[in-house]
């Protein structure tokens, strides 16, 4: 029978599945927008330091989405910096692929667009591509180094890293 150290059972069993495995299906959401973003950087022939993350979006492969010359980008940061620039073309990159009409990324994540969060995440893993981390010299193998390589800023560099385990967070940002 129980006792006060046998845990009840939920109530409903939906509970048990959303509280559970939460952290599990983020983890496995965020891995496959990171295949998805290894497969966009293969089929555009664009898996090299840095990223072409330019020319990606002017051609994308399988002419995934259009692009509108008529129609300027909106950029957020100003143009005279050069490494926030490429992380908006980053983003708009995502944004096209999150909306195209594309069979694997509705395999792997589903047909609706992506969120602002998606977005972020698709647009960094873009930018620093886990494969081309991992080649990587020891040498190579710091923040600042690592920005400069692959053209990305420093705040943007040092979350991707953090976010895949390569870092640990600030003493600051930890939980206690």
């Amino acid at each position: 029978m129980y006792n006060d150290e046998t845990p009840l059972p939920p109530k409903d069993l939906n509970d048990l599945t959303t509280t559970r495995y939460r952290g599990l299906r983020k983890l496995v959401h965020r891995a496959r927008l990171e295949r998805l973003a290894a497969e966009l950087l293969r089929m555009g022939d664009a898996l090299r330091v840095p990223v072409p993350i330019d020319r990606l979006f002017h051609n994308p492969p399988q002419r995934l989405w259009r692009i509108d010359p008529q129609q300027p980008l909106v950029y957020l940061t100003p143009p005279n910096e050069p490494l926030y620039y490429r992380l908006e073309i980053a983003r708009a990159v995502a944004r096209l692929t999150g909306e195209a009409n594309w069979e694997v990324r509705t395999k792997l994540i589903g047909e609706q667009p992506f969120s602002a969060s998606e977005v972020e995440v698709f647009a960094l893993a873009l930018l620093l591509p886990t494969a081309l981390l991992a080649n990587l010299n020891q040498q190579q193998r710091n923040v600042t180094t690592i920005a400069k390589l692959f053209q990305v800023p420093l705040p943007e560099t040092t979350a991707r890293l953090t976010e895949l385990g390569y870092i640990r967070p600030p003493e600051d940002a930890r939980p206690s």
